[in-house]
């Protein structure tokens, strides 16, 4: 039998509720609900009076729960996704009614050209889907557990709980970029011929921070690869090897329209170039989401789009 409190709840109550612990206002809580403000504060007044509790209180940092607000805080998103995973499961996805907000972290290669050709796609068919895109960072994994983001776009392997899982979006390999002034354009170059010339190397967070895959490839044939400058930033690293002698070792799906100025070398059979599998992450309680299947059928098609370009 369901409990007093069961039967004042709405779920539409417990979604505000969720939106404005992750959010920490009123006011932007309203904005990602796509509602007014004066109706997130009237949610919040009828949460208040059902729980008899005041459930947030104001801090110079924002709204922060009470006790009993953090109880809530703790059981109900997980409540609302599993609630969620039903009724997806009993329904056939459709992407035309689908509303909401799509949050992603990508991988910077990835992240140069995928979020404008997925928004494209997506929009085809889920006009009313608006796209919200990050640069994956050391927070990514976390976030997709709390619930902050849906999906996640990095090189496996990578560390994550268990309740985190992937899927296998393709594989990438690699190729070396430098000025087309550069001294080793237009000729087949080994790594002795790289090795004398300084690196600029991009870093991919929850994946080569700690150990570059160019000084994987060099120790292994037994050289010594120069690392001299690493960033976050693509366009950083691109502007150092434009400007400059630096080898920039890039992913093949970095579209050579975004940095025109330069160009991939002629590597010799004696060039290791690796290739590495990038996947979706995405929390296991969407395992079986229609609307995540149809994301990451999604996905594959523009990353083949991307191969095929």
């Amino acid at each position: 039998m369901f409990s007093k409190l069961m039967q004042q709840l709405d779920l539409n109550l417990l979604k505000v509720f969720t939106v404005i612990a992750e959010e920490g206002s009123t006011t932007k809580a309203a904005q990602r609900l796509f509602i007014t403000q004066p109706a997130v504060s009237r949610s919040l007044r009828k949460l208040r009076e059902i729980f008899d509790d005041e459930l947030f209180v104001r801090t110079r940092y924002g709204l922060k729960p009470t006790e009993k607000g953090q109880l809530l805080c703790d059981s109900i998103p997980n409540c609302l996704n599993e609630l969620n995973q039903t009724f997806d499961a009993l329904s056939e996805f459709n992407p035309a009614s689908k509303v909401g907000q799509l949050k992603i972290a990508i991988n910077p290669f990835l992240g140069q050209s995928l979020p404008a050709l997925l928004q494209i796609e997506i929009h085809k068919m889920a006009p009313a889907i608006h796209l919200s895109i990050e640069t994956y960072n050391e927070l990514s994994i976390e976030k997709l557990v709390k619930g902050e983001l849906d999906l996640a776009i990095n090189y496996f392997p990578m560390q994550a709980p268990k309740e985190v899982i992937h899927t296998t979006l393709g594989s990438d390999s690699f190729q070396v970029l430098t000025n087309k002034q550069h001294p080793l354009q237009g000729q087949q170059v080994g790594l002795k011929a790289l090795s004398e010339y300084p690196f600029a190397t991009a870093i991919v967070p929850g994946w080569n921070e700690h150990n570059t895959l160019t000084q994987t490839v060099f120790d292994e044939a037994g050289y010594q690869a120069n690392i001299a400058f690493r960033s976050e930033i693509i366009n950083c690293v691109a502007e150092m090897a434009t400007n400059s002698h630096m080898l920039f070792p890039a992913s093949s799906l970095l579209s050579q329209r975004l940095f025109p100025a330069l160009q991939p070398l002629q590597l010799d059979s004696s060039v290791r170039i690796p290739e590495v599998e990038f996947c979706a992450y995405y929390h296991y309680r969407h395992r079986q989401a229609p609307y995540y299947n149809w994301l990451i059928t999604q996905l594959k098609n523009v990353l083949l789009q991307m191969q095929t370009q």
